[in-house]
């Protein structure tokens, strides 16, 4: 390679870098500008920026969709949200998009009681090339959370016994204790949730389980 090609392909990476560096702080600056709109304007001004030019040019397709689903469900926009739901069903995504999108279509599936919905991400998280942690997780949340089922008490003793994240620890307790809630073993139930609540040093966390505790269930019955 002679000095000018030198030169030349320098010049190609420091360019490369440059428009790199322009595209992320003008992504970011987009984001910051979207938010306020939803906060200020409502989510037609949010959707409305995400299909200008600026907006196409930050955002592919489905993302911008999955940044209206996020903004829907925040909203309470529900018949929008499952509108947005049933297009990015059909949608191509990274793999990373993919399970991200069905584990908050699962998570809204479960604050919805729409048990279809949560069958449909947790059926598509069991895919072939999906890591396992991530299907066994919506299989959790599917069986807990939706058809109250009581299946997964061992597995989530030997998981607690073994993680070391406080946070992740507590929410095996919590969904142990859901389990017992369902079969009606009180005392089982409250002994998990004093183990939760005592695992993890959050204060609105401790707030929830001491809800419960006192006697008010609505939260593992909705």
């Amino acid at each position: 390679m002679n000095t000018l090609e030198i030169i030349l392909l320098i010049l190609l990476i420091a360019f490369g870098t440059a428009y790199n560096m322009y595209r992320h702080y003008s992504q970011r600056q987009f984001e910051e500008e979207l938010n306020e709109a939803l906060q200020t304007q409502g989510y037609a001004s949010f959707c409305e920026m995400l299909g200008s030019r600026k907006g196409r040019r930050c955002y592919p397709r489905y993302t911008a969709d999955m940044k209206k689903l996020d903004a829907a469900i925040l909203c309470g926009r529900h018949e929008e949200a499952r509108e947005l739901i049933r297009g990015l069903n059909q949608s191509a995504m990274s793999s990373k998009d993919y399970v991200n999108y069905n584990m908050a279509v699962l998570s809204y599936a479960v604050s919805t009681k729409d048990r279809a919905m949560g069958e449909t991400a947790c059926g598509a998280l069991r895919r072939r090339g999906i890591a396992q942690k991530y299907s066994r997780e919506a299989e959790q949340v599917y069986d807990i959370y939706l058809l109250r089922r009581s299946n997964h008490i061992e597995e989530l003793r030997t998981f607690a016994a073994k993680v070391k994240n406080p946070s992740s620890r507590a929410m095996a307790y919590y969904r142990i204790a859901r389990q017992y809630y369902y079969m009606e073993e009180i005392g089982e139930c409250r002994k998990y949730l004093t183990m939760s609540k005592n695992v993890f040093p959050d204060q609105t966390w401790r707030s929830v389980i001491q809800k419960i505790l006192d006697g008010d269930y609505s939260e593992m019955d909705p």
